[in-house]
């Protein structure tokens, strides 16, 4: 927009017949008087508070000084101001939130250091000697009423962008992609189809809104700021609660204890006297033996022991087990829904997310607990008490399963899972 501006303000005397149409340029171009004449063939449009139409030397002064007129005013500590201001704020509340920081304008005192100091920074300042700059040609505004509706577009002064927008969308205001579709789609004055009156006079517009208040409200509130925590505290606890499933769950899934297997090896002639052994069984690896007795290189079954060494099981062993593949696909299902509803969790406590969001969190969470109570219902009937007949039928091998490690973690995240997805029920059913 500021490129077409200028090199239409340079072909004018050779091409009396051009015309320009800028979309968003820069405020500080041109002075007051060529701004004034670009009017008869320079259009500008500006959309609502797109912060690049506002860029010129002069509303960044002002926004300098605006600053630190907020910080003379402030009487609390700075961490109090800053903790207090950067959680979300309805329109209803924030003159009310404003009195408790903020002293009135008149109340500033005059003796700090502060104070002072501003003093003769802005003594300087008004020293210097610059020339106001501005938009180019006739200017025109458009407004979004906030709704699907389409956007108000009026004819506007260039001293109204005399300030700059401090809004959710000054930067994204400027994305020139759907500006074609808002000028298309915009509409001079609003009709009875639309639910918005507008009066414009004086080059000014006054938007009377139909919708309630607390909708207004709850709708400016909605922007991500990083632990704003909108819905208070209690979606921290969630996500803590969630952290900690997910820890569970991982700790259950990389480690081979999920399960110690006790194996008994009984032979007819000895009695009740049977050679005794324990192993490790994992979901993705299973416990490696080590040899107590080197000197006879362990001839006997019960000169084995559990050691901490794990090793993956092997392709021949996944596809002899069908229980311990289901395990395993169960597993991943989980740790997808687990993370998921997570991720979500934290946005909540930086975003007001919808009621939606909310059920498909619970959601998560249960089927979270349903695959998490699965993977210890099918690893533990595969490892679960059994006879193996052997060849010599003087022998038989009796197998039976206790919990371990992986399996008290499982049970806890299940646990933790299930408690918090009734925490999330709350935000879920609320309205």
């Amino acid at each position: 927009g500021g490129c077409a501006s200028l090199l239409a303000v340079m072909l004018r005397p050779s091409f009396p017949s051009i015309r320009c149409f800028a979309y968003e340029p820069p405020g500080g171009l041109i002075d007051e008087d060529l701004a004034t004449k670009c009017e008869d063939f320079i259009v500008s449009t500006v959309k609502q508070d797109d912060i690049v139409p506002r860029l010129s030397h002069q509303n960044f002064d002002a926004l300098r000084d605006n600053f630190f007129d907020i910080l003379a005013r402030i009487k609390v500590p700075k961490i109090q101001a800053f903790h207090d201001t950067r959680t979300p704020c309805t329109g209803a509340s924030v003159k009310q939130r404003n009195s408790k920081i903020l002293r009135h304008q008149t109340d500033i005192p005059t003796d700090t250091t502060f104070y002072q100091q501003l003093q003769k920074f802005r003594s300087e300042r008004a020293e210097a000697d610059y020339e106001k700059l501005y938009l180019p040609g006739k200017i025109v505004h458009l407004l979004d009423p906030g709704d699907s509706r389409p956007h108000i577009p009026y004819y506007a002064s260039k001293h109204e962008f005399d300030h700059v927008a401090i809004s959710k969308t000054m930067i994204s205001d400027h994305r020139c992609f759907k500006l074609v579709g808002f000028l298309q789609n915009a509409q001079l004055c609003g009709g009875k189809e639309n639910s918005m009156a507008s009066f414009v006079s004086n080059n000014s517009i006054a938007i009377q809104e139909e919708e309630e208040e607390e909708e207004d409200d709850a709708e400016s509130s909605r922007f991500f700021m990083l632990c704003s925590n909108p819905y208070g505290r209690f979606p921290i606890l969630l996500t803590l609660g969630a952290s900690i499933a997910v820890l569970c769950s991982i700790l259950s899934v990389t480690t081979c204890k999920f399960f110690t297997r006790s194996i008994s090896v009984y032979q007819s002639d000895v009695g009740d006297h049977p050679s005794f052994n324990i192993t490790s069984v994992g979901l993705f690896s299973t416990g490696l033996l080590d040899c107590d007795d080197l000197d006879q290189n362990c001839t006997e079954f019960d000169k084995y022991t559990d050691s901490p060494y794990c090793i993956p099981y092997s392709e021949s062993q996944l596809s002899q087990n069908d229980w311990l593949s289901k395990a395993q696909i169960f597993v991943a299902c989980q740790m997808i829904f687990a993370f998921v509803s997570l991720l979500l969790l934290c946005i909540s406590t930086c975003y007001r997310i919808g009621r939606s969001a909310w059920i498909v969190i619970c959601f998560m969470l249960l089927l979270s607990t349903l695959f998490q109570g699965l993977v210890f219902v099918v690893h533990r009937d595969n490892c679960g008490d059994s006879v193996f007949p052997i060849e010599d039928p003087s022998y038989s091998i009796v197998t039976s399963c206790d919990i371990g490690r992986g399996a008290s973690s499982a049970m806890a995240a299940c646990c933790f899972y299930f408690i918090t997805a009734l925490g999330s029920i709350y935000f879920a059913c609320k309205k």
